[in-house]
């Protein structure tokens, strides 16, 4: 392939409409890119949310469907669930694909339809947020003879970086913006086998779960905020133990939480499946295969609670060596192999 050019025009084609972690994401990506002093502009999928997080330095325009042709270096397309509609705008691809220098996907919620052989074989790269997600994308696509890469998500570690967890006492936390990560009776189950273990435990969420509110009421220890109530760095430095049991039909592939709360020092206990996976390691926290591991995770610490700070240095050092949003900019403007990392696996299809 031609050598690139040192500035680059790079064309961002993701989900505007809606402020999650994929929008958190695609946005850090834009900004990051634009100050590197790249020309960077954002088609996006459908509408632009006043509450979107607006990239620095970045031009957003109007939705790539009704966007005449656009020459670009770099095609970034970052998934979300836009990935379900690919073939409803087939012809939109085909042009901006065909107008590209080399096209990128992020698959960062499900492969959806673009697995199909006439998106696949266009694809210069693929980015994925787990291993599980990377090896059902290569049981599934055809045509697919680019590289592929598995990376933590785009978080600016920097504000975490700086919490100091207070370790002297067990603090539960979590966050997750969509009510739908939690199942409300396992939830109920281990908010009560916690307190159960630790009687003094602090317990925060937030957004709060509405069916944790009747417990709430009756419990000064549970501690439920309103969304965005508190900034996440904030927030965070409430906790010394970040807990994240999902429904077994809910996968996140991540998590962006997971990230934010190693990088803060909080060790993790997650279910052993998806991104948790990729993110957590035996010395870093708690992967667990069932309700009563995660109940077991917890009775470890009563019984060793220098656990707490061991862990949680842990997966502070884990997120500064392996969790680097800058190597999302190597991947994204390299057209070389990359060197195999840790947590980081590239290889051609």
């Amino acid at each position: 392939m031609r050598e690139r050019p040192k500035r680059l025009r790079i064309r961002f084609i993701c989900n505007a409409h809606a402020v999650g972690g994929g929008e958190f994401s695609s946005s850090y990506l834009m900004s990051e890119l634009a100050r590197l002093g790249h020309d960077v502009f954002l088609s996006p999928c459908l509408s632009v949310n006043p509450k979107y997080p607006k990239p620095e330095g970045t031009e957003i325009r109007i939705p790539y469907t009704q966007e005449p042709e656009q020459s670009c270096d770099l095609l970034v397309f970052y998934a979300n669930d836009h990935a379900y509609k690919l073939e409803q705008n087939k012809q939109a691809w085909l042009a901006a694909m065909a107008a590209a220098r080399q096209t990128v996907a992020v698959i960062n919620f499900v492969a959806g339809q673009a697995v199909h052989e006439w998106f696949a074989s266009r694809l210069s790269k693929v980015i994925f947020l787990n291993t599980t997600k990377e090896k059902e994308f290569f049981e599934k696509a055809k045509g697919f003879t680019g590289c592929s890469i598995v990376l933590p998500p785009p978080v600016d570690l920097k504000q975490f970086l700086e919490i100091q967890p207070d370790y002297s006492k067990i603090s539960f936390i979590r966050h997750s913006r969509i009510f739908s990560k939690y199942n409300p009776e396992e939830t109920i189950q281990l908010v009560h086998e916690y307190g159960r273990l630790v009687p003094d435990a602090m317990f925060w969420f937030m957004p709060g779960p509405g069916f944790l509110r009747p417990l709430a009421q009756t419990n000064a220890n549970i501690r439920l905020l309103q969304w965005n109530e508190k900034h996440v760095p904030q927030f965070l430095s409430h906790g010394s133990v970040f807990w994240y049991r999902l429904p077994s039909s809910l996968h996140d592939q991540g998590p962006r939480v997971i990230v934010e709360a190693m990088a803060s020092g909080i060790p993790c206990i997650a279910d052993n499946r998806d991104g948790a996976k990729d993110r957590i390691t035996p010395e870093s926290g708690w992967l667990c295969d069932s309700l009563g591991d995660h109940v077991a995770a917890v009775r470890s610490i009563v019984d060793d609670p220098s656990l707490l700070r061991r862990k949680g240095e842990a997966a502070r050092e884990r997120a500064i060596a392996n969790f680097k949003p800058e190597r999302w900019m190597e991947v994204l403007l390299s057209d070389s192999s990359l060197q195999h990392r840790p947590d980081e696996e590239l290889k051609s299809g």
